[in-house]
């Protein structure tokens, strides 16, 4: 789950598992019964403390990959919402930068104007 308003987007520093050591957007394992639409809701719930609407999350891609040396492949749906509610709050798998939300020229060194 990538949440993006305007030029701002919220990233996860994952502490474990999957992408350890790097920013993220939210998101894991679908559970027996769920939909992949609400498994990515549950996980930034859990992840990173927000709240988001169904009808605010939208499907925009699906990656097939796999890593080097090994043969499963894994597959991706990736979801993204303008909005949330709530206070984004660190949790055991990923803490969150502060104050607010990461611009994103910051992610990638292209801003011209220090926040």
């Amino acid at each position: 789950m990538f949440i993006r308003e305007g030029e701002k987007i919220l990233l996860g520093y994952k502490k474990r598992g999957f992408g350890q050591g790097r920013w993220n957007g939210f998101g894991g394992k679908v559970e027996p019964g769920e939909t992949p639409e609400q498994a990515a809701i549950r996980e930034t719930k859990e992840e990173a403390g927000v709240d988001l609407s169904v009808g605010a999350v939208e499907k925009v891609g699906e990656l097939e990959f796999t890593f080097e040396g090994e043969d499963i492949l894994m597959h991706v749906m990736v979801y993204a919402s303008g909005s949330y509610q709530g206070t984004p709050a660190e949790s055991e798998v990923a803490r969150h930068r502060t104050p607010g939300m990461l611009r994103l020229c910051d992610l990638l060194h292209t801003c011209k104007i220090k926040a």
